[in-house]
């Protein structure tokens, strides 16, 4: 087993003397399966998850493209041996590359048409060798689809777990529009914000946006447990989180 962190075109390895062969239900080269997100998304214009088979190498990809100054983010891993295969088998377990387009998608790339500024929109695309399928919803129709729902859940929990993270959050609003979060855990551990911000534990003061946010602890352990924090303005919600390998809720 290898495995590589790409960042830009830095390409940082640990141990990869040799490419493994290529295993017993190893999909084909080329196979891969990409959620990419946008609208409604601010600071974002788009933000994509990607895992690609290029021989005998599983290559996860997280994009962040914003229309700031720093145009696109980019963080890579590469995987082979038993840590590729047991990705594969999550994502054919979630449908990677079977799932068809539902009533009310629209065939092709979602960036031919504008994106709404409010409502965000969802596009799959996978191709298992030379079958490709490509389409995109609105999040009205993904929520009512629990196979989309399933699958873009695995993709965004592979991804985010295994590239490092990309320090762009979304934090340009007034300060008036800006509180805190503060987060302890009984173990170690990683959180994901709202699905893209991927940050560790512990946390004295992370800025946010005032509202409800999405979060995702996971702890050495495998534990893992997910909720919703209110952020006020000026002020810090502080979070303790409990942690083991059948963590169901936090408190």
């Amino acid at each position: 087993m290898f495995v590589a962190v790409v960042t830009g075109f830095a390409i940082f390895s640990a141990g990869a003397d040799a490419a493994p062969a290529v295993a017993e239900g190893w999909p084909r080269d080329g196979t891969f399966v990409r959620v990419t997100r946008d609208g409604g998304l601010s600071p974002f214009v788009s933000l994509y998850y990607d895992v690609t088979v290029r021989g005998s190498t599983l290559v996860v990809t997280l994009v962040k493209d914003t229309a700031c100054r720093t145009a696109q983010r980019e963080q890579v891993a590469l995987l082979g041996g038993d840590e590729a295969l047991s990705v594969i088998a999550i994502l054919s377990e979630a449908g990677a590359w079977s799932v068809a387009p539902p009533p009310g998608s629209i065939m092709g790339r979602a960036a031919d048409t504008a994106a709404s500024a409010s409502i965000p929109r969802w596009e799959f695309w996978h191709a298992d060798g030379p079958s490709m399928t490509r389409f995109y919803v609105t999040q009205d129709r993904l929520d009512a689809r629990p196979d989309l729902v399933r699958l873009l859940t695995a993709m965004r929990g592979l991804v985010s777990g295994l590239v490092d993270p990309l320090p762009m959050r979304d934090v340009f609003h007034p300060a008036s529009e800006i509180g805190f979060l503060a987060m302890t855990s009984s173990e170690p551990a990683y959180a994901v914000i709202d699905g893209w911000d991927r940050v560790r534990l512990p946390l004295n003061s992370l800025d946010l946006k005032i509202g409800v946010h999405e979060v995702t602890v996971t702890g050495t352990s495998g534990g893992s447990r997910s909720f919703t924090v209110r952020i006020v303005a000026g002020e810090t919600t502080s979070v303790h989180v409990l942690l083991d390998e059948s963590s169901p809720s936090a408190r």
